[in-house]
């Protein structure tokens, strides 16, 4: 605003205010009445008069260099105008050196005239002047001027890092001024010293998740350029930590070796990540990216081959197993799109396990070609699996062994199959192991297992008496008479005469009378009587007195006739001593003592009855 001579001098309008100033000079509200009141192209004089007043007037140089500020910024930057702006400010910085907003308008001002020396030094002198908690919006001036364009790249470097040491926090700042200037590799390495401080907290906002992204996106689209940083390990370490992205982050480590020439890499990178992602998502990510890589390198051979059929010569000499290599492996992708997909499936939820229909399709696919890994997978199964639903894993895994593998290791499979299954399921699981271990390696091998089952398995009362019977009847088969009998023996503890007497008692009874004697068959009612006694203190019941007294004289009556009373018996041609009636009497007052309920009688003398009737079988056919 040009000062002409006319404005040195007040005019009519101007005299009480100028009266009221001459009267009181130092009276801020006088001159601020004056300026108010004072035509634009008169303020100058006004300010530099009211300044000269109060030259420590805060409210007056604000306000005047704000007008000259106004008055320069519509000039070009080479006007003259700018130097007396400048003075100005040096004028007020006199006496308004602890005054951050008149720093900041100066610093604002040499930043717009493109002073690039002049205004580096201006921001060290509040850095100076001011104190440190005042600091924070000089640095945002400073940071302004370091990030233009004219400022050179040194002078720019030598700021981020002085600003650094200030507060770390402005880092992002920085990585962005490192990215604007091409600066790819230290940009990485700053955005990843970032990302690994667990304390630190984004400026601006952004997550680390979305900070991740950007440092992927760095080493993916500059990573010829970016030395001497383990991309490796810093891709690894966001999918470690961000799950939900795993499949854009395989892609990019895959991405990485491609650029770099490594495909082979590229190719391991893809498949690790499609072996370890959890997600249909992630996992549509990789295969796809995967299956483009394989399809570009193809059409990129095939590419190379037709620009070579012109130079007939070339051609023949072409080799060929690197086409046939790429179209099988970009088939062989394709074909296992499903499988994979099932795996993924697997790790969301490893008890589904779907896993049965999975390990039954490789069995069948690879046969033994892969016996190694399809045992791997199994043994991962079977761990992974509960309890109720290991069953069918361990068949088929037994079922492998058995076509494919060793016929020993198929039954070291079924013996840790009966250790695993619930208890429900153990006997059934017991029967399908003896019954392979039979056919297999025949009757005998079997022994152990029916010894273990009834020993050591932990099955139920009833489940044992069952595998004892078992266990009897191949005793039988193989002429071990009287290792049968101590199996039913072993197996009567857990059969109460009164209510199992059509299973466990009449096969016994049926065993005595193809192989046993007088004695074997009396001691098997002297069990009996023993195990329904201890059966009738548990479980009582009440009958009749008089029915259970008649019972008991009819069995007295056949346990005292001629047939068992007489001196001696004829066994296989030869007398035998009768055991001694005292020891017998003794028993049946113990078994018929009073202490006990009269419904055990009855029952005694019905079993007694039908045995007593067997005695008199086996007593015939000795004499024929």
């Amino acid at each position: 605003m040009p000062i002409c001579e006319d404005d040195l001098y007040p005019a009519e309008e101007d005299y009480p205010y100028k009266e009221e100033v001459l009267r009181n000079p130092h009276n801020l509200k006088s001159w601020c009445r004056y300026l108010t009141h004072a035509p634009p192209r008169k303020r100058v004089i006004i300010y530099e008069r009211a300044l000269k007043a109060l030259p420590g007037s805060y409210k007056l140089w604000r306000a005047y260099l704000r007008l000259r500020l106004d008055v320069a910024h519509s000039l070009p930057i080479t006007h003259p105008r700018y130097q007396t702006l400048n003075n100005t400010f040096e004028r007020a910085l006199a006496t308004m050196h602890k005054m951050p907003r008149i720093w900041i308008m100066f610093l604002q001002s040499l930043t717009h005239q493109k002073l690039i020396t002049r205004t580096r030094r201006a921001f060290d002198r509040p850095l100076r002047a001011l104190p440190v908690t005042q600091h924070a919006s000089v640095w945002e001036c400073y940071v302004a001027f370091a990030s233009q364009k004219l400022v050179p790249l040194k002078t720019s470097l030598a700021v981020y890092n002085r600003l650094l040491k200030y507060d770390p926090s402005y880092i992002e700042n920085y990585i962005e001024f490192l990215v604007n200037s091409e600066l790819w590799k230290e940009a990485a390495e700053r955005l990843a010293e970032a990302l690994n401080d667990d304390q630190f907290v984004s400026r601006k906002g952004k997550t680390r998740h979305g900070m991740w992204l950007e440092l992927c996106d760095l080493l993916i689209h500059h990573s010829t350029e970016i030395h001497g940083l383990d991309v490796d390990a810093v891709i690894r370490g966001g999918i470690r930590k961000f799950t939900d992205e795993a499949g854009m982050l395989w892609t990019c480590l895959a991405t990485h070796y491609i650029k770099r020439g490594h495909l082979e890499k590229a190719r391991d990178a893809y498949e690790e990540g499609m072996a370890t992602v959890t997600t249909v998502r992630d996992f549509s990510v990789v295969f796809d990216a995967y299956s483009q890589f394989e399809e570009s390198v193809l059409s990129i051979k095939m590419g190379d081959m037709e620009d070579d059929i012109d130079d007939e010569e070339a051609f023949w000499f072409k080799d060929d197993n690197d086409m046939d290599m790429l179209m099988e492996r970009y088939a062989h992708l394709i074909h296992r799109s499903s499988e994979l997909a099932n795996c993924v499936q697997l790790r969301q939820n490893p008890h589904n396990d779907i896993w049965v229909a999975y390990l039954s399709k490789f069995v069948k696919r690879y046969g033994k070609s892969k016996l190694e890994r399809a045992r791997e997978l199994f043994e991962e199964a079977i761990e992974k699996a509960p309890a109720q639903s290991v069953k069918p894993l361990y068949l088929e895994y037994a079922k492998m062994e058995e076509d494919y593998g060793l016929a020993t290791r198929a039954m070291r499979v079924y013996d840790e199959a009966t250790k695993a299954v619930p208890p429900n399921e153990k006997l059934g699981m017991y029967e399908i192991y003896m019954a392979r271990a039979g056919a297999a390696f025949g009757l005998a091998k079997t022994r152990e297992i029916y010894e273990q089952a009834i020993n050591e398995s932990g099955l139920s009362n009833k489940d044992v008496k069952a595998m004892c019977l078992r266990y009897a009847q191949v005793e039988e088969k193989l002429g071990e008479i009287d290792r049968g009998r101590a199996l039913y023996k072993h197996a009567s503890q857990f059969a109460d005469p009164r209510c199992d007497h059509e299973c466990l008692w009449n096969e016994w009874h049926e065993f005595e009378v193809q192989h046993g004697s007088e004695d074997t068959c009396l001691e098997m009612i002297r069990i009996k009587r023993s195990v329904r006694a201890r059966y009738s203190q548990i479980l009582p019941e009440q009958t009749s007195l008089d029915k259970t007294k008649e019972d008991d004289d009819e069995m007295e009556r056949r346990l005292t006739s001629n047939d068992f009373v007489s001196a001696g018996l004829q066994h296989n041609g030869e007398d035998v001593e009768r055991p001694p009636q005292e020891d017998e009497e003794i028993h049946v007052a113990a078994v018929f003592g009073g202490g006990l309920d009269l419904a055990r009688k009855r029952d005694e003398a019905t079993d007694d009855a039908q045995n007593n009737g067997a005695l008199e079988r086996i007593k015939r056919m000795r004499r024929s």
